[in-house]
């Protein structure tokens, strides 16, 4: 099972963390879900990636065409009313460069996709999709995916996600690619994030004043005193 989303309260000292949980490859709809509590202790979360889930546009994202959009499949986008469609053409890209501190302690990337295709089988041409994260500056590839579009795929939002804990303090590249010669297969995205989470720092404690105690009344000097 997968850990499908994430919601932290803070609660004194603690922060409890509900887990989102499912099963089925993270399949949507049709997966069982339950929330799980989960205790962390001096632990803060931190999303690096800007506008993941598109409602700004594309605001954060450098796009070589114009597939954020409203314009989602059938059953809609994943969560808001917006998101990433590439496959109307060819050489379609989405990306953006996120700077990740060196102290994040843990480094998470993960998106929601979904393919659809309406291409006949036997599927004539070699449409596919792409997903890479790598250093933007020596081009070393932190993660990779490809999908070979194809027809019959089942079209349900799921959520691909990797642990990128390795990478931190570096400059990442994320990129979205669609290689859709035929313009009728489509790759669908939304709700992407990088989160890191780091160590808060220990509340110091305040010093304790000594208690004093109450103050008598003054004496009384004997009779005769000078």
């Amino acid at each position: 099972m997968r850990q499908r989303g994430l919601l932290a309260l803070a609660i004194g000292g603690w922060l409890v963390a509900l887990g989102l949980w499912s099963s089925a490859a993270d399949a949507q709809p049709g997966g069982a879900r339950v929330f799980l509590p989960h205790l962390t202790r001096g632990f803060a979360e931190r999303s690096f990636l800007a506008n993941g889930d598109f409602e700004a546009g594309p605001a954060g994202w450098e796009p070589t065409c114009g597939c954020i959009t409203s314009a989602g499949p059938p059953d809609g986008w994943h969560s808001g009313q917006a998101g990433a469609r590439l496959g109307d053409a060819a050489g379609q890209r989405l990306r953006q460069t996120i700077r990740v501190p060196s102290t994040t302690g843990a480094l998470r990337f993960a998106f929601w996709y979904q393919y659809r295709s309406d291409v006949p089988d036997p599927f004539p041409l070699p449409d596919h999709f792409t997903v890479t994260v790598r250093d933007a500056l020596t081009g070393q590839v932190a993660y990779w995916q490809q999908a070979q579009a194809r027809s019959g795929l089942t079209a349900v939002w799921r959520r691909e996600s990797a642990d990128l804990a390795a990478w931190q303090g570096r400059t990442l590249l994320i990129e979205f690619e669609a290689l859709s010669p035929s313009g009728r297969t489509w790759l669908f995205l939304d709700d992407v994030e990088l989160v890191g989470g780091s160590a808060r720092p220990a509340a110091s404690s305040p010093t304790a004043t000594p208690a004093q105690p109450p103050a008598g009344p003054e004496p009384t000097p004997p009779a005769g005193t000078p």
